[in-house]
């Protein structure tokens, strides 16, 4: 169609086979699940007793407001916004904010004398099946996903705001460098999945929930987790996958499970933004 970039319809196609098997999935789970219902109960109460405290979680926070003003720093003294800096400031960015808070989080771990595994439910020996795990859950959120995500862009559309990408979508659709965008895929399918899991899921989630109830402190995180990104478009689609992520680790156990689902939903999105990138 005019006005389409030229590989339009392989992602078209993509995100039309994904959200099929996605459908498969459902069907597939709801069985599973009737014949041997979950124990919610039993899962909440493992989330409610993750050691975390919310001393311990104030603290990060503080840390994290303290990073996020150097950030904003930094920002002011390069003289520009993102889409003008570019690449060097998500690479910035990443490394003043994503590394150093994983640096504390590994501190602070380190000070409490707490492991990844009674923290974060990490288990070396389940690892294929809790990778299994989620990316059946990604597969099955997908169908929810795109039928909403639909919605609110027509509402959107509706109320006469046009719907326009995240900036660092299209810092990484214009970057030419290819150890760049490399470093940049990096940065979405490993590190920031890593340090966003660890923060919403797998801290503060659980400290939350012993406070809140785990209803509550669900759609909380959901609703925060969309705000951070500041990106009016994304806001629905980001509550709905923070939601899922949420119940992925809930029913999981494990931290691995949404850190893997959240790494998915980056990188199958930059893939198709590749794809769609104009050749030459």
């Amino acid at each position: 169609m005019e006005g389409l970039p030229e590989h339009a319809w392989i992602v078209g196609l993509a995100y039309a086979v994904l959200i099929v098997i996605g459908l498969v999935v459902n069907v597939a789970l709801a069985i599973r699940f009737f014949f041997r219902p979950i124990r919610w109960s039993e899962r909440v109460q493992s989330l409610e007793q993750r050691p975390w405290s919310s001393g311990e979680a104030m603290r990060l926070l503080l840390f994290l407001t303290l990073l996020y003003v150097l950030v904003s720093l930094a920002q002011h003294v390069l003289g520009g916004d993102t889409e003008s800096l570019g690449v060097i400031w998500v690479v910035l960015q990443s490394l003043l904010f994503h590394v150093a808070g994983l640096a504390y989080v590994v501190a602070s771990l380190r000070r409490q004398r707490l492991s990844w595994s009674e923290t974060f439910g990490l288990d070396s020996g389940r690892i294929g099946g809790q990778v299994g795990t989620a990316v059946l859950l990604y597969l099955a959120m997908l169908p929810l996903l795109w039928f909403y995500t639909m919605l609110y862009q027509v509402g959107l559309r509706s109320a006469g705001y046009e719907p326009l990408p995240q900036e660092v979508v299209t810092v990484f659709a214009s970057e030419s460098s290819l150890w760049l965008r490399a470093y940049m895929v990096l940065l979405a399918a490993v590190v920031a999945p890593l340090f966003e899991e660890v923060l919403f899921r797998g801290i503060a989630l659980p400290v939350l929930a012993r406070q809140r109830g785990v209803t509550g402190a669900v759609v909380i995180m959901a609703a925060v987790f969309a705000a951070i990104h500041f990106h009016v478009p994304s806001l629905v689609p980001l509550f709905i996958v923070a939601v899922a992520f949420s119940i992925g680790y809930i029913y999981s156990g494990s931290l691995l499970v949404p850190v893997v689902m959240h790494g998915l939903f980056n990188t199958v999105n930059l893939v198709l933004l590749a794809v769609l990138r104009p050749s030459g």
